[in-house]
């Protein structure tokens, strides 16, 4: 982007207000900021144009998840000084409450950052900066989802004051993502559906039942649903795939007829059960890094049914971050 270079060249490598201005839908939304030191706060002026719901009256949903996207934006602009705007690979939201037609401010956090991917946490409020109007949802993009209302206390780090708990999760697995736009259908993203049973749907509703994988993505390409990241639904510890015994300072993930060994011995499913396995997958990896364990290793898992989604999860848990 153009205006990097030049601000940066100019010495104004800080002013998030001017680039903002060279952001399109930012100037068109009338995005402004305010920085006191390190602390930076984005301001959405209210203008009618934002009513989503008039007889509310409320801001449209859209203004308010491109006003958060916006302010993780300028975030990891502000703490990284990159020369190129980040490009938003995934943004989960969750709207608290309903945007009343008055000035709403922003505030974002980078909470991990690597060498081409960066996680950021934002929160919108109006009155009261500890009444968030919108957040992101329950999990630090990139790490292991969470399966259960600990896990996500643990993953935002207590900055939340209550989680409704309603027991852990059933599949364990995110959801699939299917792109029915083309004459065949792609799986994006394997999940608790397996390939076979959308098949089936497919063909049910006389639709052709052939379902393609996505084409692993190159350096340069933008991922188009959430999880297609070759690094993702990553633990902490370094994870090694296919193994039948374990190393030293090594815990192995047991499956079927292959035992868990190590500090905790785990095993996702000692009866082959690839629904068993996939409940257990998230909330195994969640106890490993709970252990502080450095090296995990998974037992060779069937690539047929769930297990597809279970894999696609592991080699994405085991690529290099």
């Amino acid at each position: 982007m153009q205006i990097l270079k030049e601000l940066r060249e100019e010495g104004r490598a800080e002013d998030m207000q001017a680039l903002l201005d060279h952001i399109p839908y930012a100037k068109f939304m009338g995005v402004q900021v305010d920085r006191k030191g390190n602390e930076v706060t984005t301001i959405l002026p209210f203008n009618e144009m934002l009513i989503g719901n008039p007889t509310l009256p409320a801001i449209h949903g859209g203004a308010i998840g491109a006003f958060l996207e916006l302010t993780s934006v300028i975030q990891l602009l502000f703490n990284t000084q990159c020369e190129r705007l980040p490009k938003t690979v995934d943004v989960s939201i969750d709207y608290l409450r309903s945007g009343r037609p008055v000035e709403t401010f922003g505030r974002a956090v980078v909470t991990r950052q690597g060498r081409r991917v960066a996680n950021v946490r934002a929160e919108i409020w109006q009155d009261e900066f500890n009444k968030p109007i919108a957040a992101p949802s329950a999990n630090p993009s990139g790490w292991i989802s969470p399966s259960t209302a600990k896990h996500v206390l643990d993953g935002l780090g207590g900055r939340l004051d209550l989680v409704l708990d309603g027991g852990p999760c059933e599949s364990g697995l995110e959801s699939t993502i299917i792109d029915c736009t083309g004459e065949v259908a792609r799986l994006l993203r394997p999940g608790g559906i397996t390939r076979d049973a959308m098949a089936a749907a497919l063909a049910a509703a006389n639709c052709n039942p052939q379902i393609d994988i996505a084409e692993p993505l190159a350096d340069h390409e933008n991922p188009v649903a959430p999880g297609q990241l070759a690094s993702h639904y990553a633990p902490k510890a370094a994870v090694r795939l296919m193994a039948k015994t374990n190393t030293a300072n090594e815990e192995l993930i047991g499956f079927g007829t292959v035992s868990g060994a190590g500090k905790l011995s785990l095993n996702l499913s000692p009866s082959a059960d690839l629904v068993e396995a996939a409940a257990n997958l998230f909330s195994m990896l969640h106890a490993v890094d709970a252990a502080n364990i450095v090296k995990i290793a998974i037992a060779p898992i069937p690539n047929t049914g769930l297990g597809e989604a279970i894999n696609d999860r592991l080699r994405r848990a085991a690529a290099p971050r």
